[in-house]
This record gives structure tokens, sequence and C-alpha cells, in this order.
């Protein structure tokens, strides 16, 4: 008896109850009766029962004839309300007495409260008995349906050791199944349908009825026949139409045994191994695609019966197996094609230059050849790497025909899996084992050439992009980056980057593609030159009519685009190896365009004799940035990571530089001009120009005040600046003409500009500020090779511009700013208002209409630093001594007058030619330099002493007024050798500042001073100096630009 169930309404409960039950069949027709009852034994019914006599409820029964049992069965049999024999059963009967084992398991569906189930013991009837059990009906309560498994032993008195009938009726089937197979030369003939239930016809006719005839009087079940022969034909499920039979059988039998299940799953165990479609079911074949179709549907099939009968747990998807079913098949695909890449490729895309006449005896010759083609064309080949790239054919040729033809079979059946991409991703990952091992070896010893490895690279990308890279990336993330940072081929990975999901292909190429780019990067060095020394033999010819540049730069820059359609493919995949494959190809593009830039500014000299030539070639150059820009967009521009924009503008930079050294060689070499038969320098020219122009603005009368208010005034001053630039005007306006044709309009800006300053420069030097008579060492800035050239021209000079010189200088500023402006197809204004030679000139100019004072006092304010030690070029400036003073200041209150109290102790280390005298007696001069010292004492000298270590301990007092700050006055201090009856000496001379007692707010201080060949003045300081050397009528700044100017005496 089972036990008790929970209340559970309208819900499906397994029963399993097991008992055994034995009976004695005699002979004749018997069949068992089970009767399915409920057992009221709850509280309430025995308390019935003691009033009035129930029966339990009646539920179900099944009736099982003795006639079809034999040896060792267990099967479901369905609960009836009334059961019967069936008459054609009725003839046979048990052939022996028999002794049979009942064991029962109940699987039922209830719908009502909790009751107690039980089986009843199994009764044996008559066949004419049973009709008695025909009239009970279920009650009310009992409205269950359900199925009964039984198993059941039956043993045949005399035949205890004969196999069971189920054991003999597989050998008889088998057997007949083998004989007819063999004698149709393995091809199994199918029986033809021609009823519905014809799927139970196995055989043909005679064979038929044997198995019949066995299976009635051995009681063998029709289904029990059906999944023998499924069995035997499931081996054949390869040959045409057997696929369709088997999915007929499987079919009917889950039909058969299907019943209610809670569960509804298939064990990973079960899954089928699969074969190759691909050759068992051609595409080229309907009849074939049709078998095909048909394993699928017998797949399914299985699946379902391991479902819905087996109650298998753990479900999968039949799309599952099926796709499992297509990797394997893939699998053995793509180890065919490897296996013979060769000869597929050959036969598929090379045409057969073989004659088909070949005799049998040219059969052996052709095997040897195909064994040596192996061999020489193999995937073990180091001399190339024809193999692979033949191979990826072949893969994306069967990638192609799974696309098109199977995944028109599967899509029929499942809407998720998609054969093509399984095939894609499958081939991938085996071939990425295969590669990754070939470059492995490769990587040790290399005997390809590296563009082999590029064009396999490219190769290997074009077909990631075509079908891995569309796939989402948990379909190939075997072979991800992430994976391959411990490989000793693969390159360094930017820690920054998310290499998740990109391939790893790239890193394993990267050390072939890196020598790829040095050889590339020699070879396309020596192709500019080439390219360069052709241009120059051939004079520089346009590279058409419209343009104004050489061939030369065509070529270049034909190399370095037709490069970079082979770098763009490298740097797609990987992130990493794509930066560093970008930094060499911009390494390249920089040693050939500077080794081009090298080559053309080496040769430039000597064509500078030719306009036409000399500005091709800086057309050239120009040229040059115009198609590098271009290149840097095509490359992504400023999209690109930073350090190949900053590499890449680094390039721009020094092609720049390069225009601008080729314009100022251009400017100051001989050119030849047009109008003229002679050849003449261009700088040396301008100057000559404008000395006629300080000629002529000598000649410039009139003194007092100018208001350019007055037209009368305005309209003099207008004709002197026409008449004194006119010189200049007529050289610039006639070669400007000719450099405007031969000239990209780039580059005639720039040479404009180096005009323009080329201009400045020399009206500023020759005109308002002409080069001081001193020696040059103390002024670095100074053009000493263009001031002989000057001087040897010049004979007049204008000195102390008079007020109206003044205003034409300025109305000749203003004519050349327009003249350069050109209606804004020149310069622009901003430029020219901005350049610092126009800034300088325009200060010098204004440095006229100050006083003597004002520019003392800007001079030592804006000179802090005199006597440096170490130039701004970092060569060192020595000292020549050392001085050891006390200063105190102090201002009287009443007056704020300020009285300055130097004391002189000692100098020491000083440094003397001794064998240039043989007597030497230093002494210092102190000179205080500021404003308003015209009527002051500004000048002391202490007692001449001897030896290189003198003491000399005197004071010296200086009187300042109170009109001006003590940071605008300095003491200059010169260190000299007495001479008699000739010019002292310089030794070294030092400077003090009076701003730095004033900054420390003390006052007195005690310091030691160096002494330096001479004082060191910037530009500015320069400027002040030249105008203060104009002004040689007053005494204050001819002693003040003496001071400044002096040198230690060599």
């Amino acid at each position: 008896m089972p036990n008790e169930l929970g209340q559970v309404s309208f819900e499906v409960r397994n029963l399993n109850c097991t008992s055994d039950l034995w009976y004695n069949l005699g002979g004749g027709t018997a069949c068992y009766l089970i009767e399915y009852r409920d057992e009221d034994d709850d509280l309430r019914s025995l308390i019935k029962s003691k009033f009035s006599s129930e029966s339990d409820d009646f539920l179900g029964q099944v009736i099982i004839e003795a006639c079809t049992l034999v040896g060792e069965t267990e099967l479901w049999y369905s609960l009836a309300v009334t059961a019967s024999m069936s008459k054609s059963d009725e003839k046979y009967s048990t052939p022996a007495p028999q002794k049979i084992r009942l064991r029962s398991q109940i699987k039922k569906s209830d719908s009502y409260s909790a009751t107690k189930k039980y089986l009843t013991s199994a009764k044996i009837f008559d066949s004419d008995r049973l009709q008695l059990r025909h009239s009970e009906k279920r009650t009310d309560r009992s409205a269950v349906s359900g199925a009964i498994r039984l198993k059941i032993s039956v043993e045949i008195k005399g035949e205890e050791k004969v196999a069971p009938y189920h054991v003999q009726y597989n050998c008889l089937h088998e057997n007949l199944f083998q004989y007819l197979l063999d004698n149709n030369g393995t091809y199994f003939r199918l029986p033809t349908p021609k009823k519905s239930d014809d799927w139970k016809v196995y055989f043909d006719a005679r064979s038929q009825e044997i198995v019949d005839e066995f299976a009635m009087r051995y009681g063998i079940e029709s289904i029990y026949q059906t999944m023998l022969q499924f069995s035997c034909l499931f081996p054949l499920c390869k040959k045409p139409n057997i696929a369709a039979v088997l999915n007929s059988l499987l079919t009917n039998i889950i039909s058969f045994y299907a019943h209610n299940s809670s569960t509804n799953s298939i064990t990973a165990s079960d899954r089928l191994n699969s074969s190759n479609f691909g050759t068992t079911f051609s595409s080229q074949d309907e009849d074939r695609l049709e078998d095909l179709r048909s394993s699928i549907k017998l797949l399914i099939s299985i699946s379902n019966f391991r479902t819905k009968v087996q109650e298998l747990s753990s479900p999968l998807k039949v799309s599952v197996i099926i796709s499992d079913c297509v990797k394997a098949c893939i699998t053995s695909s793509y180890q065919h094609i490897f296996n013979n890449c060769i000869e597929l490729y050959a036969k598929e895309f090379e045409s057969d230059s073989t004659n088909a006449d070949h005799g049998h005896n040219n059969s052996t010759q052709e095997q040897q050849q195909k064994q040596q083609q192996q061999t020489d064309e193999g995937p073990g080949c180091t001399k190339h790497l024809s193999f692979w790239m033949k191979l990826i054919m072949l893969m994306i040729l069967t990638i192609d025909e799974d696309i098109n033809v199977y995944s028109n079979v599967f899509d029929q059946f499942f809407d998720d899996l998609n054969v093509g991409n399984i095939s894609a991703v499958t081939q991938w990952q085996l071939f990425c084992q295969d590669l990754k091992f070939l470059l492995e070896d490769h990587c040790k010893e290399t005997h390809c050439a590296t563009s082999d490895y590029v064009n396999l690279h490219n190769r290997v990308n074009s077909f990631y992009d075509k079908f891995i890279a569309v796939l989402p990336a948990s379909s190939h993330f075997e072979w991800s980056s992430r994976n391959a940072k411990n490989n000793e081929i693969d390159g360094e990975v930017d820690e920054n980057e998310d290499t998740s999901t990109m391939p790893s292909f790239p890193l394993w190429f990267e050390h072939f593609i890196q020598k790829w780019f040095k050889e590339n990067d020699d070879a396309s060095v020596a192709l500019a030159k080439n390219a360069y020394l052709r241009d120059k033999k051939e004079k520089f010819p346009k590279a058409s009519p419209p343009v104004l540049f050489s061939c030369s730069v065509t070529d270049v820059f034909t190399q370095l685009n037709q490069c970079y359609t082979v770098v763009s493919t490298l740097i797609k995949p990987h992130a990493s190896t794509g930066l560093r494959y970008l930094m060499a190809f911009a390494s390249t593009i920089e040693n050939v365009l500077m080794s081009y830039s090298s080559n053309l500014k080496e040769d430039f000299p000597s064509f500078c004799n030719d306009n036409s030539i000399s500005c091709r070639l800086m057309n050239n150059i120009q040229q040059l940035r115009i198609e590098l820009e271009k290149i840097f967009l095509i490359m992504g521009g400023d999209k690109m990571k930073a350090q190949v924009v900053l590499f890449l503008n680094g390039v721009q930079q020094k092609l720049s530089s390069v225009l601008d050294q080729t314009i100022a060689i251009f400017c100051n070499r001989i050119i030849r001009l047009t109008s003229a038969q002679h050849f003449i320098s261009l700088t040396p020219f301008v100057a000559e120009k404008v000395t006629e122009m300080s000629h002529l603005l000598a000649a410039v009368q009139g003194q007092g005040q100018i208001l350019l208010s007055q037209p009368s005034q305005k309209n003099a001053i207008i004709n002197e600046s026409n008449k004194t630039l006119s010189p200049l005007i007529d050289y610039l306006d006639a070669n400007l003409a000719i450099f405007a044709q031969l000239c990209e309009k780039t580059v005639l800006k720039r040479l404009l500009k180096a005009l323009w300053r080329v201009v400045m420069r020399k009206l500023e030097v020759q005109i308002v500020l002409p080069p001081v008579q001193s020696n040059k060492q103390s002024f670095p800035e100074l053009p000493v090779d263009l001031l002989s050239q000057i001087q040897q021209k010049q004979t007049k000079l204008v000195i102390n511009l008079s007020e109206k010189q003044r205003m034409v200088l300025e109305m000749i500023l203003d004519t050349l700013k327009q003249f350069f402006w050109a209606n804004n197809n020149g310069l622009k204004k901003s430029f020219l208002q901005r350049d610092l030679s126009y800034q300088t000139l325009v200060n010098a100019l204004f440095m006229y209409t100050q006083s003597t004072d004002i520019l003392i006092k800007a001079f030592v304010e804006s000179q802090s630093c005199q006597v440096p030690d170490r130039f701004p070029d970092d060569t060192p400036n020595e000292n020549y001594g050392m001085l050891s003073m006390q200063l105190d200041f102090f201002t009287h209150p009443a007056t704020g007058d300020h009285k300055i109290t130097v004391k002189i102790v000692a100098v020491a280390d000083i440094v003397w030619n001794q064998k240039s005298s043989n007597i030497f007696q230093p002494f210092l001069k102190l000179h205080m330099l500021g404003p308003n010292m015209a009527t002051r004492r500004r000048v002391e000298s202490t007692k001449v002493k001897s030896g290189l270590f003198p003491k000399f301990n005197e004071s010296f007092t200086f009187f300042l007024d109170n009109e001006c700050e003590l940071e605008f006055y300095e003491l200059h201090i010169c260190l000299k050798d007495y001479c008699f009856a000739r010019e002292d000496r310089l030794i070294g001379v030092s400077v003090y500042q009076l701003r730095d007692i004033v900054d420390q707010q003390r006052t007195n201080c005690s310091s030691w001073l160096c002494f330096k060949r001479s004082v060191y003045v910037d530009e500015i300081g320069y400027m002040i100096l030249r105008v203060l050397s104009q002004r040689t009528n007053d005494q204050i700044a001819k002693e003040f630009f003496k001071l400044k100017t002096e040198v230690r005496y060599s």
C-alpha cells in the first residue's frame, strides 16, 4: 500500500507502488485483470461502515492477455473503466502452463483530495468471465485517469533454459536485415509505403511475413519491432532516404510512448557525434540536401524522444545539439582542406594545364610531382607563405558555401542557429592555432621575405574583418589578445587599452612587420634620393603645366601614399600594434622628407643664379608641407594618438624651418635679375638702395615744428617721402612681380616677410641707428659681415635726424606697409604692425624725441645684469679681478637729496699680462651714472697703486637730487693701468646698481664685485646706445656711450 498523498487539487502526481504477485496459468485462453480502487479508511468511513456495507471506490482496470506475455517484459498499460480482449487475439493461447511474476508500478492522475490508493490482487479470468467486469462503473469520486507500469516475467514449462523470445526476435530481425543489406551491396532497399500505417512494414513481403508471424506467435509488440528496425537503420543514416524513414519511425515511437511528464530534458551525455555533412550531403545535389533536412528532422525527433519518453534531466535546446554537430563537421572540413590544400586550391582556382591524354606511363611521374609540390608548398615551407594564402581562400570558399547553401536548410528549423557564423568562428579558431605555431617557428629563423608576412597579415586581417569582427565578442573570445600576453612573439600591449575584444594575431606578426618597416624606410629614402637626382639632372621640370613644383615631389609622395595603403591595413585590428606601426610610418615620413630637404638645401646655393629653378625648389619644400598635411589628414588627423600627432607636427615644423632657411639663402645669395644682364646680391642691393635713400633724406631741409594738420606742410612731407623712397620702391616693384609668377602663394608670402625684415633692418642700421664705431665684441647682436659691406658703400650717414626728417621716415614706413599689404594680396596688416623689426624701428624713431637723461634712465632700468657670469649662449664670462667695497647712503630729511659714500677697500686676483709692460700701476675710476648728473660731480679716481693685490682704503662721496629714485642710478667702476703720456689701459669693468641696496632696505652694505672684460647689453640697451652715439654735441651722451662700449685692453 502506498503512503497517503497530500491535499493537491487538479495536479498530476506520480505514485510509485511495487508489489510481487505469482500466478500459475494453465493452458488455454487466459488473461488477468488488475483493478485500481480507492480505499475508504478514513474515520468517517470507518464509523459509517459500522451501520452500512459499502465497497471501495472503483478507479480503473487493465486486462493483460496471457498470450501476449513472453520472457521478461516491462510495459505501461493505460487504466480504463472497462476492458475487453480483442477478438483477433482469442485464437492464440499460451503454449504451456506458465508461472507469472507481476511487479507493478503505478502512475496516475488525481483530481481530488487526499485518499489512499491500492492495487488489488490480480485475478485470473477466462475470456467468458471477463465480460462480467464490464458493467462496473467508476463513481463520481473516482474521476481519474492514468497508466500502470508492469514488469512481468513468464516462464514456460520445459523451456526454462531457452533464450527469451525478445532475444530470439532480435536475432531474427537483425540477421534478416543484414542478409538483405548484403544482397543489395550495402544499400538497403526500403519498401514502398502505400498506407498511413506502412511505417510498420520493414522488409519486402516475404521477409515481413516471417517477422510478423514470429511476433504474433510469441507476443512481440509492434512497437518493439519498430524500435529494433530503427536501431538497424540508424548506422545507415547517411544513405539516401534513410533519414526520412528514421524520422518517421521515431515520430511514431514518440507518439506511441508519449505521456504527460513533469520533466522535459536532455543530458549533455546524450548528444550525438556528427559527421562531415559537406561531404555526405553535397551542396550540388538537391536529393542529398533533402536527406540533410531529413537528418535534421531525425535529430529533432531523437531529442523529442529523449525528452518526452525517457524524461532526461538538464534539457538542452535542439539547436545546441545541432550546433555541436555542425562544429564537429566544420572541424572535419577544415582538417580536410588543410591536408589537401594544394590539390583543392588547384582544382577550385587554377586552370588544369595537364593534358588529358597523358598515358599510364606518366602517372608515376605526376604522383612524384604532386609529392614534390606538397613538400615545396606545404605548411612547413620556409621559403614562402603561399600555402597559408591558399588555405585562407579555401576557408572563405567553405564559409560562403555554408552561408549560401546549408544555412537555407538549417534556417527552416532553427531561428537561432547561424551555420555561417559557426563555420567562420570554428575555422578561425583552428586556423589561429596553426598560424601561431607557424609564426613562432619563423620567429626563430626567418627565410621568407618580410613582404610575404605583410601580405599574409593583410589576408588574415581581411578574413577577420569580413567574418569575425562582425560577430559578438563572445563568439571569438578564445583568441583575444588578453590570452596572448605571455607569448614570446607578442608585442607590448598598452595597459590603458581594452584588449578584451582585440584579436591577438597582429601581435604575432609584429616582429616581422617591424623588419618590413626598416626595409621600407631604406627603400623609400633611396627612392626619394633617386627622384631628386633625376629631377636635378633634368633641371627640375614642372610636374605639369599648371603647377609650380617639380616631378620629384610627386614621386616621393606617390611612394609614401602607397606605403600608407599597406600600413592602413596593419593598424586596424589591434590598438597597441597600430600605434607602433603609425609611429614607424611617421618615422619613415620624417626620414624621407628630411633626406630630400637636406639634398635640396645642399644644392640650393648653386641654383640661386636662376630665379626659375630657385623658386621652384622653394616651391618643392612648400609642396612637401602640403602633401604632408594631406597624408596627416588621411591618417586620422588630430584623432590619432597624441604622440603621433606631435611627431608629425614636428616634421611639419622642420620643413617650415627648411623653407625659411632656403628663403634666407635666396635673399643673401647672388640672383639673376631678368631686367638686367648682371648678377647682384639681393640683400646688399637693398642696402645700396637704402643708402641712396639716406642721401635723399639728408637733402631734406627744414627746422622747427611740423604740423601735419596744415595741408601745405603735409603735402611737402608726402612729396619728400615719395622722392626719398623711390629708389627702393622701384627695385621691389620690379622684382616682386617676377617672384609672384614663379612662387607659390605661401612661398611668396614668406619671401615678402623676409624682404620686409631686410628693408626694416636696413632702414634701422643705415639711417635711423647707424652701427656704433667701436669694438664689435661688446655687441654680439651686431651683424659684422653686413656692416663691412655697408661701410664700404656708405659715403654719408644721416646723423641727428631733424623733426622733418623723422616725419618723412614715418611717412616712408606707412608707404612701405601699404606696398607690402598690396590691397590684401600680400602680407597681413596685423603682421606688419606686430613684426619685431618694425617695432624696433618705430621705437628707435621714438627715441630720437627723448632727452639724454630719459634714455640713460631707461638704460639703467632695463639693463639689470651687465656683468653676468655667463652669456646667453652659455659661454663663460671670465673674471679679471675682485673688488672689496663698502657703500653707505643718506637721505636729507629736509631737501630729500641723497648722499652716497663709497669706500674702496682693496682689489684682489687681478689678471694682467705682465709681459706687456715692465711697470703695472692699477687704479680705479668710479662713475655715477643716472639722470640729472650734468651739473653734479659724477667721476672719482683712486690713487695709483702697484701689484696684483692693491689696497686702497679710500672713500668717495656722490650727491644725487631728489627728482629720481635711487633705482635709476648705478655705479660704473673701471679698473685701469696707469700709463704716462698715453691713454690708460682698461683691465676690467664692474657695475653696482643702487636698486640692490634699496631692495635690501638697508642704509649700508659691503660686497665683492667681479671685473669683467666689458659690460653686456641686450637689444634694447644696444638701441639706446646707438641713439646716444648720434648725439655728438652732448657730453653726457658721449661719456655714457664710451663707458658702455669700452673693452678690456688685449
